[in-house]
Formats: structure tokens, sequence, C-alpha cells
């Protein structure tokens, strides 16, 4: 009897040994884990008789549950950002160095809106002293060259497609059958070629051409006077929208920029300071010059309204090719022509 409570005893023992040991063994990855990343106390796996917070003092044992930790994401591999290159500008005129109205456009990393505006020197057309046409007497009658003078103006027709300008300005024009006409001044001879129209003025030793709208090389100039003479004849050819101005002396600013009411823009000084090129505005010479208003009066000449017309057209074809139009032109007043319409208005 005594040796079947002794195996009972041993067996109860090793089942509560073995019970034991799996209650151990299941606490443990909870206390690895809890010491591994840090989250919380240390869990207490005696069987002592303190209170845990719901063991009730019989030695269970309180296991909190294991933290989780998210894992760590790595950015995605971007390319590196480069920054982009300063813009090219393709536009940027070439400044002849001798250039008295446009000093310096740029100020360190300052740019000015103007510095996109065409060159004068576009406008110019260098020849050869062949090129220049040669004055036949008797081959043309000149039934379609028009000359209109200002007020006060100087000047003889020594034949029907010649004009000599003393003083003042002259507008010639000429159309088919017509082939050319001759403006001699003191500085030159202007050549103004079949459908061309050009301004001729004369004054205080200056002589300024302007082509309001012969194309390619219809008006053409040869400086063979004063400055010009000799090995420093020129011969050059204007585009539609620039003018040439040629001096005995070397020029001034009045003279790049007069008060005619007629917009401006790039004066380039060329030929040592003896001459410039600008580029002028068509419509404002059309509202501005005298000479222009007084053909506009004439409504029922036939030459005058196709003067008129081949002007607008120029004028609106200027407009549309132009990379800036109506942009940089600086239109000084004209007080006389003001005053002129005010008293016609009233």
């Amino acid at each position: 009897m005594a040796s079947f409570k002794d195996n009972l005893n041993k067996r109860n023992l090793a089942v509560m040994a073995a019970t034991f040991a799996l209650a151990a063994a299941s606490t443990l990855p909870a206390l690895s884990q809890s010491r591994d990343h840090g989250g919380g106390p240390p869990i207490d796996t005696g069987g002592g008789g303190r209170d845990h917070g719901g063991g009730g003092g019989d030695g269970g044992h309180n296991v909190q549950p294991p933290v989780y930790v998210p894992p760590e994401v790595t950015p995605p591999h971007l390319p590196p950002i480069l920054p982009l290159p300063p813009p090219t500008d393709t536009k940027t005129p070439i400044f002849v160095p001798t250039d008295v109205t446009n000093p310096a456009q740029t100020l360190g990393n300052l740019s000015f809106p103007g510095i996109n505006l065409p060159t004068a020197m576009s406008g110019l057309i260098p020849l050869k002293i062949n090129e220049f046409p040669k004055e036949e007497d008797g081959k043309d009658k000149g039934e379609w060259v028009l000359v209109r003078a200002e007020q006060d103006t100087r000047y003889t027709r020594p034949s029907p497609i010649s004009v000599e300008l003393s003083v003042g300005a002259v507008l010639v024009s000429v159309r088919r059958p017509s082939q050319t006409a001759f403006v001699k001044t003191e500085l030159g001879k202007v050549a103004i070629m079949a459908n061309g129209d050009a301004i001729i003025k004369n004054s205080d030793d200056v002589i300024r051409v302007m082509n309001i709208d012969g194309l390619g090389k219809s008006v053409r100039i040869k400086l063979e006077g004063g400055p010009f003479v000799g090995s420093d004849t020129k011969v050059v050819a204007l585009k539609p929208g620039f003018e040439l101005v040629a001096g005995k002396r070397l020029l001034k600013r009045i003279d790049l920029k007069p008060k005619d009411g007629i917009g401006r823009r790039k004066a380039s000084v060329v030929l040592k300071g003896y001459a410039a090129i600008n580029q002028f505005s068509v419509d404002t010479l059309m509202q501005s010059c005298d000479l222009v208003v007084a053909i506009n009066q004439k409504v029922t000449g036939v030459k005058e309204r196709r003067i008129l017309s081949d002007m607008s057209k120029m004028a609106a074809v200027i407009n549309m090719m132009d990379g800036a139009p109506g942009q940089g032109f600086v239109r000084e007043t004209n007080f006389k022509l003001a005053q002129s319409q005010d008293k016609k208005t009233q």
C-alpha cells in the first residue's frame, strides 16, 4: 500500500514538473522580445504571492503583449536634380562700339527689355561704287516721278528725273513705267528706283535719307562730299523703315533724334562718327510728316492715292515681320504739327 502511494506521488511530481517547464517555456519568447525592443518593465516569472494586476496571488504570470515596431522604409532612389543652365538669347543684337544712343544695355546681372530689339545696322546694305546707277538723260520722261517739297525748301529740277536739293526736305516717289529718280546734295547723291518712296532732308550740314517702302536695293546712297571725298566715298542701300544720317561734321545727339514726331530706335553711329543708321516707324511718319500729310489731303490724285496705299501696305508688312513691333520707338513731340492740327479742328 505504501509503495503504491509513493509511486502516485512520484507520478504527480513528474506531471507538475512537466507543466511548470511548459509554462516557463511559453514566457521566454515574450521576455526575449521585450528585452530586445526595450518595451516595458521586466517580467516577473516567479510564483510569489504579489499582485501583478490580475494574477490574484495564486502564482499566475502577467505577460505583456509584444510591442509592434514598424519596419524602416528606405526612400526610393531618385536621380539628382541639376540646376538648369541660364537661357541663351539668340536674338541679342551686336551693338556697335560707337553707338551713342545705346550705352551699356546691361549692368551686372540686370538686363533691359530693349536688348531684344533688332539692331539698326540690319537695315544697311554695303554696295560697290559701280552699283550706283548712272543718270542717262532723255531716256526717261519722268511721267511717274512725283516730287513734293516742304515750305521754304530750296531746290531745282534740272531734268524730269533729277532734283538738286540745297536746303529743306523733299518727298520723291517713283512708279513704273518710270525707272529711277535722283536727288543731288552737297554730300552726295540719292537714287530712288521704281516703286520706291523716300524723303531726303538737307539742313545744318546734315543730310537725312528715309526709305519708306522701297524693297531690296531700291534706295541707294552715294556719299562723295565733305568727309567722304576720294577714297572715303561710300555706296550703301537702305531697307524700308530705315534712315541714313550723314554730316559734313561729327554728328550730335539731336541729329539722330530730331523733334519731328517720328518714332525712332536703335541709332548706330558708323564711318568714324560722320554717319549713323536709324530705324523709324512708318506709322508715325505717316501721321507726323508734313510731306505725307499734304499728300493725304489730295485724295483725288491717282498718283497720291497709289503712294499712300503703298506706304500703308509697307507699314503693315514691317509690323508683321518686326520681332518687336511698336516697341522701343522714341517719338519726340512735333509741336508744329500739333498746333496746325489744333487750328484745323477749331
